[in-house]
């Protein structure tokens, strides 16, 4: 006889000791299929009194019997060293014929190692001294510095460092996008599996495990950074062709044909795809047991506060990677400049030390594993905080066959357990939601930096920095407040469902401060004309980009490299001094000598200064605030959401309800988001990247298309997202009092 399965369940009645109790499910010659439900037994390594035969360091006496029902009973008895372990103890299976106790059998079973102990340590080494680390408290300070980290890495340098990475490895932004919607492809591979197998094992040890995968991961992703060249692309390797050079299309061409241009560093992409694959693969516990397991370990009433720190810190997460990137990238991507080379961060060519924040990231996640490894399977008050709860599930969402210790022993169990979610409607209309949702956050995680970084006319770095001090305050605040609403006002499922639906409304009558813009300069050949005499913002006249006009025909002049000078007065652009013409570089930032300057002018100047025109807009200040506002009540759904999805499953359905939430979420809100915004921001670029043969990273966008059509796809996906809310709101149908009572009364397994 072995135990096939295990669940805590509450002291029975007329016991006063302080033991812990488990539900086990017991089959004979390890077969499962004729499972047992009625015996209780005692875990030996969870006996913390002497009145439970307890010796001082915690561990189990020798033996301890508890009778069930007359006809079984179960002794327990630990080992020499009391039991404890990664082996869990032994117990013997008394069968008495005559249900008083004679003339029975016995036999041994192997409580294994899911039986483990409740006690905080690393295999036999269990300290009392850190045994007040095993609590509620800890257990969320711990899986928060995970998902503050995870979030990190996954959004804060993924979005801020967009930029440098398609600058340094010439990608466009739907590639960048594609990379980022890999990430989300594989959680979809292994979320199931996770959610499932892990969903009734050791929660917090798949955790520990995911945060050495993601550790990895981080370094790896920084791993391109020393495996290529010093970055040189801020000047010509054959001599100074910013500006024109007359009969020098055959030095391009012997360029071309070395091979000195880096177009191979696109394929690079490739390993960044590995590590996404693995970070996404040490993520997955992290919203899906982590919340399961913070969830069963406290009480209703602060689950609430609980769930909306753990979603605060890993907002709090991309926010500090924003801010740390920006001050990384501050830095130049090799450290050191080359020799003579002078270069700001304000050069459009400039990529910073974007892998910088990757080594680090990882090398703390790969610490946290070893607090994480360290936590039991469950807290030695989960059982107690289980028993107490009231049931919110859906009707007929399963509750009575999922809660079955055994459930889950068979292959089948896997489809009947999400067959029991997509017939509940009010789950699948939060998840559709959800989707929805998802769609637009993860591609602003992305690309809201290089949004900022183009509407404002300002540096990555200020770009990121801004952003970053955004979602600080703005995600923050939002995610707490969500979670305070819950707990302050005692929500239930549709009193949160109503939450959702109104911050939703809201959401959507705030995007439009998207809208909020400083002018466009004027940029000769793709903004505007060489011909046209009026080159203020408000007089743009768009044209085809065409860079090539009889004034700099002569020249050579490439797209490869984007340096952009001003003429001051009429504060007109050119792509760069070879496009304005000029000849003479006084190596001061002035150029002279410049025949399309002349040509514009009329004779009347024909000097250009290094960097794009100085510009007096002044509504950064507001769109910060607005950009807060609405990250705020963008993020406020984040807990109730989940609190909803939490309370409309049953207990033993939680997990797997959190994996099939995100698989669906990343299939159709995650994956195709950056890719589809990444699409839309390429719709808008004026000017490309050209090298010798392929097309890079984009130039220049046109700003007042790229804010529409970012706002209009935004507002669309926010009423989609306020009709499943609604729908989720009319479908909720909660169980009756009758059939919340089966679950305590009752165990029959489904045939």
């Amino acid at each position: 006889m072995t135990i096939t399965a295990s669940s805590s369940v509450p002291k029975p009645d007329g016991l006063n000791d302080r033991c812990s109790y488990s539900e086990v499910a017991t089959s004979d010659d390890g077969d499962a299929r004729f499972p047992s439900y009625e015996m209780e037994v005692v875990h030996p390594e969870t006996m913390a009194t002497m009145e439970c035969s307890a010796s001082e360091d915690g561990r189990a006496g020798d033996k301890m019997m508890m009778m069930n029902g007359g006809n079984d009973r179960r002794e327990l008895e630990g080992d020499e060293e009391g039991g404890g372990g990664e082996g869990g103890g032994d117990a013997v299976a008394c069968r008495d014929g005559t249900g008083e106790g004679g003339g029975g059998t016995c036999e041994k079973l192997n409580l294994g190692p899911d039986m483990g102990t409740l006690i905080w340590g690393w295999g036999r080494w269990q300290p009392q001294c850190l045994q007040r680390f095993n609590t509620a408290p800890w257990m969320l300070v711990t899986l928060s510095a995970l998902c503050f980290f995870q979030g990190m890495v996954n959004s804060g340098f993924t979005g801020s460092n967009a930029t440098s990475i398609e600058r340094r490895f010439k990608l466009r932004s739907q590639d960048y996008g594609v990379l980022v919607s890999i990430y989300e492809a594989t959680h979809i591979v292994f979320m199931l599996y996770v959610a499932f197998i892990g969903g009734r094992g050791h929660k917090l040890k798949w955790l520990a495990i995911g945060s050495l995968i993601m550790g990895l991961a981080s370094l790896i992703f920084a791993l391109p950074h020393f495996t290529t060249d010093d970055y040189e692309n801020f000047h010509d390797e054959h001599g100074d062709l910013g500006i024109c050079e007359v009969g020098g299309d055959d030095v391009i061409d012997e360029q071309c044909l070395d091979g000195q241009t880096g177009d191979d560093l696109s394929y690079y992409i490739y390993v960044f795809g590995a590590a996404e694959v693995l970070l996404a693969m040490g993520s997955i516990p992290v919203y899906t047991l982590g919340v399961a397991i913070l969830d069963e370990s406290v009480t209703l009433k602060n689950n609430g506060i609980y769930i909306g720190i753990f979603y605060a810190v890993s907002t709090l997460g991309p926010a500090v990677g924003y801010l740390v990137a920006g001050l990384c990238l501050t830095v130049f991507t090799d450290i050191s400049l080359p020799e003579g080379a002078e270069l700001t961060d304000e050069d459009p060519g400039w990529v910073g030390a974007w892998w910088i924040g990757y080594v680090l990231a990882g090398a703390c996640m790969l610490l946290i594993a070893i607090p994480l490894g360290a936590f039991p399977r469950e807290l030695p008050t989960t059982a107690k905080i289980r028993s107490e709860k009231e049931c919110q599930a859906h009707a007929n969402a399963g509750a009575e066959i999922t809660a079955h210790p055994s459930f889950g022993a068979r292959p089948g169990d896997l489809l009947r357990a999400i067959k029991y979610l997509f017939v509940n409607p009010t789950f699948m209309c939060i998840t559709l939601a959800g989707c929805s949702d998802s769609l637009m956050i993860t591609a602003f995680g992305v690309f809201l930096p290089k949004f900022v970084e183009n509407q404002f006319a300002t540096t990555a770095t200020v770009a990121t920095t801004i952003v970053g001090t955004c979602i600080v305050p703005g995600g923050v605040l939002g995610v707490l407040f969500g979670g305070w609403i819950i707990r302050r006002f005692r929500l239930r499922v549709i009193g949160t469902i109503k939450l959702c639906l109104i911050l939703t409304v809201i959401t959507t009558i705030t995007l439009p401060a998207m809208f909020l813009r400083c002018p466009q300069n004027a940029l000769a050949g793709i903004l505007v004309s060489y011909e046209q005499d009026d080159f203020q913002s408000d007089n743009f006249i768009y044209t085809e980009s065409n860079l090539t006009h009889s004034c700099n025909s002569g020249c050579l002049c490439s797209t490869n490299q984007y340096i952009p000078v001003c003429l001051e007065g009429p504060d007109l652009e050119f792509f760069s001094p070879c496009h304005a013409g000029c000849t003479i570089d006084y190596e001061n930032g002035t150029y002279s000598n410049c025949s399309c300057v002349e040509y514009v002018t009329g004779g009347a100047s024909s000097t250009v200064t290094a960097g794009k025109c100085n510009s007096d807009c002044v509504t950064i200040p507001v769109f910060v605030a607005l950009l807060i506002v609405l990250l705020v009540v963008t993020f406020m759904p984040m807990v109730p959401a989940t609190h909803v999805t939490l309370r409309c499953v049953p207990d033993s359905q939680r997990p797997m309800a959190l994996g099939v939430q995100s698989m669906i979420g990343r299939c159709l809100g995650s994956i195709p988001g950056p890719i589809l915004f990444g699409f839309i921001i390429d719709s808008t670029c004026l000017q490309w990247q050209q090298t010798c043969s392929n097309q890079g990273s984009c130039w220049l966008y046109h700003n007042e298309s790229f804010a529409w059509r970012i706002v209009i796809m935004s507002c669309a996906l926010k009423v989609v997202c306020g009709f499943f809310y609604a729908m989720a709101w009319l479908s909720y149908k909660p169980r009756t009092q009758s059939q919340t009572n089966e679950k305590d009364i009752d165990y029959v397994h489904a045939p």
